[in-house]
């Protein structure tokens, strides 16, 4: 790495042209790795819409199944209450029973 480093900055310090550091025959020639990493990168951006489109509907699935959750824990708090309130009403019944028998 740093042996990279040193010579890219050696390059860069020479007062050469472009042609000669790189040589007169890739100037104008196509690289192959130049493309098959746009390529690459056009399947990444490609695959991240991808993900991010999952994303935002797991997101809304997350929170459909939350607000359901709650409506049901509110249900079932209801229904708490409301056996809470039969057992009192319940005991109180049985203690006028035996109050009156």
């Amino acid at each position: 790495m740093l042996y990279s480093v040193k010579k890219a900055d050696q390059y860069i310090e020479a007062d050469e042209p472009i042609e000669a550091k790189i040589g007169s025959d890739q100037v104008f020639t196509e690289n192959k790795d130049v493309v098959r990493l746009l390529a690459l990168l056009e399947e990444t951006k490609a695959q991240l819409a991808k993900v991010k489109i999952r994303e935002a509907k797991a997101q809304a699935d997350k929170t459909a199944t939350i607000s359901k959750m709650l409506a049901v824990q509110a249900e079932l708090d209801i229904a708490q209450a409301d056996i809470a309130i039969l057992s009192k009403s319940n005991e109180d019944l049985r203690t006028k029973q035996k109050l009156s028998a």
